[in-house]
């Protein structure tokens, strides 16, 4: 149980909007300590509380920022995203777990389907993907934190001049229409938080 006490803990050290009970959260690291050497790729900016919980629990972590690339101003979000991820050298079904928690809300949505399409080609039989889709407008970036109670903190980058999207629940199903979604919830009315395992 996530504690008043240790809430104001998380956003004093992180600087984020106090946290949220993740059930997400907590099955991916049930997961990480029941099977051991899982392999974690993060499509974020992972920061390091993140990489620390991951790795507490027994995880290989590959950290890829894919973010960071997409802030710069008059790019081409397409091109400079498949050139990214043109580069991830991973062998298919080589990864047991994805997280793209900060990804999606600055795709179009051939983009997403794309990028999904490359999760799916690296996820291990029954592997798993864990992303964040935001249903209402947001003005800037948001970056996301796992704590080792299984909580999720969220913070926002005040960086680049990206346009950041909507994505609605009738795509979000259509997304994942190969995958079985394992949890999806909508957190505090802004963002649906879905777990979503591949096929095996």
């Amino acid at each position: 149980m996530l504690t008043a006490a240790s809430r104001g803990e998380i956003s004093a050290a992180t600087g984020d909007v106090a946290p949220y009970e993740s059930p997400s959260g907590k099955r991916i690291l049930e997961r990480l300590h029941r099977w051991e050497s899982q392999t974690v790729l993060d499509l974020g900016i992972l920061s390091g509380v993140s990489i620390a919980t991951l790795a507490g629990a027994g995880a290989r972590v590959h950290v890829y920022d894919s973010i960071t690339p997409l802030l710069a101003d008059g790019i081409d979000a397409s091109k400079v995203l498949r050139d990214q991820l043109a580069e991830i050298r991973l062998l298919p079904e080589s990864v047991d777990m994805v997280l793209a928690w900060d990804l999606f809300e600055l795709l179009n949505p051939e983009d997403r389907a794309w990028l999904l399409t490359c999760v799916r080609r690296w996820l291990s039989p029954k592997g798993w993907l864990s992303a964040m889709f935001h249903i209402l407008p947001s003005d800037r970036v948001q970056r996301y934190r796992l704590h080792d109670t299984g909580a999720v903190s969220r913070g926002q980058l005040d960086a680049g001049s990206a346009s950041r999207s909507v994505v609605q629940n009738s795509e979000i199903t259509a997304l994942f229409s190969d995958y079985q979604i394992l949890h999806s919830a909508l957190i505090r009315t802004q963002v649906r938080e879905v777990l979503a395992q591949a096929p095996g």
